[in-house]
């Protein structure tokens, strides 16, 4: 029990039915009773990462309690909210029953490279270029090999934009390595 000028604090963890006696200093006493009803906290079951490939969006949701209202990080007041891939931290605060539940997902950005098969060297708008998705393309040295191994096109920050327009039809090969997960692919 916790002593506050005239009042006192009792805390409890169990709902019941509980007799408080005060006694004043002339021994006079008092007994009443009182309902004591524990609202149980709330199971919220939202995970505290989230995996998104570079470029896309995750949806966030936090519905996951009849009756609740919501209020994210972001100022957005809805049970679901949709993000950015780039890495940051959400708060959610779900408010149910009088009480409220702050909840923390941390989005990371994955590097997942859509990597092309063919190019097309023909200027008809289809694979013209060897066009790096899924990743950040800057993330990424590229070296591009002829057919016989010889580099033809190396850079430590892609860009998107191989080949230049002087190759002639053939196979070439590609290697790429990113600067962030050291991960190379190769085709």
């Amino acid at each position: 029990m916790e002593h506050r000028s005239n009042y006192f604090f009792y805390k409890s963890n169990y709902s019941g039915k509980y007799w408080i006696t005060a006694t004043n200093p002339s021994g006079c006493s008092e007994t009443d009773t009182v309902n004591i009803s524990v609202i149980p906290s709330a199971d919220i079951a939202l995970p505290s990462e989230i995996n998104v490939c570079y470029g896309n969006t995750a949806r966030l949701n936090a519905a996951t309690i009849a009756d609740a209202t919501y209020t994210w990080s972001t100022g957005q007041t809805t049970p679901e909210i949709e993000v950015a891939s780039t890495s940051h931290l959400y708060e959610v605060t779900i408010h149910v029953n009088g009480c409220s539940y702050t909840r923390t997902i941390q989005i990371i950005e994955e590097e997942c490279p859509i990597i092309p098969n063919i190019i097309t060297l023909n200027n008809d708008g289809k694979n013209d270029t060897f066009l790096l998705e899924g990743a950040n393309p800057e993330n990424f040295a590229l070296e591009i090999l002829n057919r016989w191994g010889k580099s033809i096109y190396k850079t430590e920050h892609y860009n998107n934009k191989w080949p230049s327009s002087d190759l002639s039809t053939g196979t070439y090969y590609y290697l790429l390595r990113s600067h962030i997960s050291q991960k190379s692919f190769k085709g």
